[in-house]
């Protein structure tokens, strides 16, 4: 799958070191779902080395490569024992532990380099410290467990009510984020249904604190409209509860359009 934004971040550590004044000037990332839902692989894994060499791309960036040797794989691994991740060295003012280390335990997000045989960090955010000490973007917990749900979200989807929720909402937003070819494709039909029906019978008054949007947010992410039977009604308080009406008539029927690739992990 390819990421959403290329490149113009890299790992970020030690961020527990900064102090409140610092972290408050930093723009809050994305929710941890809607990181782990534009992932490629993301793993619990130790910096074994730095490549000697750098690896520029036809774009003109520069990578350092790190060896991450992968203590437990939990999206997209498919049982390797190691992954390359690139990275970029030199100072940054705003943030000095930029740098991957030998030795250095995270959890990592990575999206796939294209045309490279290495991933790379999408978001400054994506280097969770495992001890925790970087919670400001996701704890280890909040990680491990979007990560799984994702690997297996049939499993989400048959599951309690909050990890229903959850992975359908990561679902919605992996199948309908633009892609550089921007085709779409049907998921199947049983995921569809039940994605939609995860939907319907979520609580739309709330907001999940996690993904920090509203089951409505997500039901706009659909792309539904009046070619698949949907016409928001005029009264802008009046669209959840129609919304929730068009969900489950339409459960069975509808196929979500995914642009996400084949070789998806979450399919």
């Amino acid at each position: 799958m390819q990421q959403v934004m290329r490149g113009g971040f890299a790992a970020l550590v030690g961020l527990s070191l900064f102090t409140p004044a610092v972290l408050a000037k930093i723009a809050a990332p994305p929710p941890v779902p809607d990181r782990i839902a534009r992932a490629d692989c993301v793993l619990l894994g130790k910096v074994a080395s730095i490549e000697d060499k750098t690896v520029m791309t036809k774009e003109g960036a520069e990578f350092s490569i790190a060896i991450v040797k992968i203590e437990e794989g939990l999206l997209g691994t498919k049982g390797a024992k190691e992954v390359k991740v690139g990275f970029h060295r030199g100072e940054n003012r705003r943030f000095p532990l930029l740098n991957l280390k030998p030795g250095q335990e995270s959890y990592f997000i990575l999206s796939k380099q294209p045309g490279q045989d290495f991933y790379i960090i999408a978001n400054f955010a994506d280097v969770v410290a495992r001890d925790g000490k970087n919670a400001f973007f996701g704890t280890p917990d909040l990680v491990r467990r979007c990560a799984k749900l994702l690997a297996d979200p049939d499993k989400g989807l048959a599951g309690k009510d909050d990890d229903r929720f959850l992975t359908a909402a990561m679902l919605i937003k992996r199948y309908r984020t633009p892609r550089e070819r921007n085709k779409t494709t049907p998921i199947s039909p049983r995921r569809s249904k039940a994605i939609l029906e995860a939907l319907a019978a979520v609580d739309w008054a709330k907001i999940d604190p996690e993904l920090r949007q509203s089951p409505q947010g997500l039901f706009m992410q659909l792309g539904v409209g009046e070619k698949d039977g949907w016409t928001p009604p005029p009264d802008f308080q009046q669209i959840p509860a129609a919304a929730k009406k068009w969900l489950k008539d339409n459960a069975a029927s509808y196929r979500i359009q995914s642009f996400v690739t084949d070789d998806d992990p979450s399919k």
